[in-house]
């Protein structure tokens, strides 16, 4: 019965540091979520989300028999979509460094769609139409920190995953429009860099302002 009794004495103290380990993390994705809801909140609010984006033009030229065809793909007025769409994903963790606390989780946003009025044109004549970009995928690296009794700061926004941007074909050019599209593939390249400059510029600044005044209780993870 003695050995029994120690026996249930170790599965008892073996499950509180599993229930109190259990609800440590629970309390860090608690922060985390609750911090990127009103994150998310403020993106909508405060006009980022759409976000605005440059436009871009390239241009071709295909010989066709004695004549030298001239042609244009064109983007403008485009608009970024989804940055709200932010959510953690797996579990955070938390460490201690240089007396700091640091809570560290992988944010995902993976609805963006950016937006374009287009226009294809060949010899200057063409259709204006809308076209749509999908960015799925897009993963970051989200960390804070606080120093006791100093205010929680942001030390880390790196994207590590910029994900898969798809376009669709620019139209209305019959048999040019191959051409058009194989030159509006350079488009491509210009808006998923757009799209990388916003999130390491103005999104990261908009996280860095929305932290003023947030506050970790560090008992909860110590």
């Amino acid at each position: 019965k003695e050995k029994l009794g120690k026996m249930n004495a170790i599965w008892i103290v073996f499950l509180g540091l599993l229930c109190s380990a259990a609800f440590a993390d629970e309390e860090r994705d608690q922060f985390f979520d609750d911090f990127i809801e009103t994150l998310t909140s403020k993106f909508k609010n405060e006009g980022l989300d759409p976000a605005e984006l440059p436009g871009k033009s390239v241009t071709f030229s295909k010989k066709v028999k004695f004549f030298t065809v001239k042609g244009e793909a064109k983007i403008y007025e485009g608009k970024l979509r989804g940055i709200s769409s932010m959510h953690r994903e797996g579990p955070a963790s938390v460490g201690i460094r240089d007396g700091k606390i640091i809570l560290k989780a992988t944010v995902v946003f993976d609805q963006l769609v950016a937006s374009y009025q287009a226009k294809a044109s060949v010899m200057k004549v063409g259709p204006k139409f809308k076209a749509n970009m999908t960015m799925d995928g897009v993963k970051a690296t989200f960390e804070v920190a606080q120093s006791e009794g100093g205010p929680a700061e942001l030390v880390n926004f790196q994207l590590t995953d910029t994900g898969k941007l798809k376009m669709g074909q620019f139209r209305g050019l019959g048999e040019l429009n191959k051409y058009v599209n194989k030159f509006a593939g350079k488009l491509m390249g210009f808006v998923k860099g757009t799209i990388v400059h916003l999130f390491k510029g103005t999104v990261k600044r908009r996280i860095i302002t929305s932290l003023n005044g947030v506050e970790i209780d560090r008992s909860q993870f110590e």
